[in-house]
């Protein structure tokens, strides 16, 4: 008898976690936005690569989930003129833009959200 009660608290118990997770899910959570609001993307107007003939590779430190990619690539595309793709397994934003780029000012706007550039590519 003991072992059925021990094996149903386990069964709670793993019902009760797996809830929880498929939950925070639902939710969009991760491991850098416990209880806040999901991300929106900023999404660019023009997304015709061929208008932006200046390319910025930023090699980024700190991301480590989807949610920090997003973070970054908001912040970059929340600028005029600038087109920025995260890629969160490589850890590098590659930046279009349409005129030259301040480099110091998106570099400070990546540190601003919370990251670290390591190095920059022009």
């Amino acid at each position: 008898m003991m072992t059925y009660i021990i094996a149903g608290g386990i069964f709670v118990f793993c019902g009760f976690v797996l809830y929880h997770y498929v939950s925070k899910l639902r939710r969009g959570e991760s491991c850098c936005s416990e209880g806040e609001e999901p991300i929106k993307k900023v999404h660019v107007a023009d997304r015709n690569k061929k208008h932006y003939p200046y390319e910025i590779i930023f090699f980024i430190d700190g991301m480590t989930c989807a949610n920090c990619a997003l973070r970054v690539e908001n912040v970059l595309n929340s600028q005029p003129g600038i087109y920025a793709k995260v890629d969160l397994g490589q850890r590098k934003a590659s930046v279009l833009s349409k005129e030259p780029a301040d480099v110091s000012a998106l570099r400070q706007r990546v540190r601003d959200a919370g990251y670290t550039v390591l190095n920059v590519k022009e």
